[in-house]
């Protein structure tokens, strides 16, 4: 498929139309979005409004109705990653305003229900909407910081995932049994990785919607103190016995 030449109409409708039939292996869809990835910049100075009308449906339609997968190296995970990834590096400009409702809720649902790896993209993309698309964004704060301060009540199993023997269980499909453990995801809800990022996010959303700031600064001291003072188990045993030794 010739993905250089998208100033040809058909180009772009073929792509689409391929990458919505529910007959294409899915690992073709795949090399698909790859390719789109790596050509977004060429789309953007061509015809950026036409690929967000016969694209962006596509890809709500693949973030809403293929299972989140906990296994990095899972077909469902690569075409859920490789989308995300498209939507963070178009541009987010006024042309992808009219999508930002429908997109925002698929992301916090993400946020929610997906692996850190899609996770942590979602954070970033939810970001970049709040500053491109501030005098809009101000409803979808309060959904957001729920969310944190979630992850924020999950810290004590998170730290325990992340730095202790046990490992987080996961609802496995039959392909996923066997895999390689190494390749298994955490939740983002209980994810180290994405909750560390938080703090500067809140002072971000607090400086761009100053009215969520006095409805949840109060809050979220305690949560974030409580996380500052958590210690992995292994470090807080060697803490103990050197202290025992002073």
């Amino acid at each position: 498929m010739d993905y250089q030449n998208f100033s040809k109409k058909m180009d772009l409708a073929t792509i689409a139309t391929r990458l919505n039939d529910q007959n294409i292996d899915i690992k073709v869809k795949i090399t698909i979005l790859n390719e789109i990835k790596d050509s977004i910049e060429t789309i953007q100075a061509v015809e950026y409004i036409r690929f967000l009308n016969l694209f962006i449906p596509i890809f709500f339609s693949i973030l809403t109705q293929t299972q989140p997968s906990f296994i990095s190296t899972h077909p469902h995970q690569k075409l859920r990653n490789a989308v995300l990834e498209i939507i963070q590096r178009i541009p987010h400009t006024e042309s992808l305003q009219e999508y930002v409702p429908k997109l925002m809720e698929i992301l916090l649902d993400l946020l929610k229900n997906d692996n850190e790896e899609n996770g942590n993209i979602c954070v970033k993309i939810i970001v970049d909407l709040h500053k491109n698309f501030k005098n809009s964004m101000e409803k979808y704060v309060e959904s957001f910081f729920e969310i944190v301060k979630e992850m924020y009540g999950n810290i004590k199993e998170t730290v325990k995932n992340t730095f202790g023997d046990n490992q987080q269980s996961t609802k496995a499909t039959e392909n996923e049994i066997s895999t390689n453990p190494n390749n298994k995801l955490a939740k983002s809800m209980y994810s180290f990785k994405i909750l560390k990022e938080c703090p500067i996010i809140i002072v971000l959303l607090f400086q761009l919607h100053k009215k969520a700031l006095k409805n949840n600064v109060d809050s979220f001291i305690p949560l974030v103190i409580e996380c500052l003072e958590l210690q992995p188990e292994a470090q807080k045993q060697e803490h103990e016995e050197a202290a025992k030794k002073k």
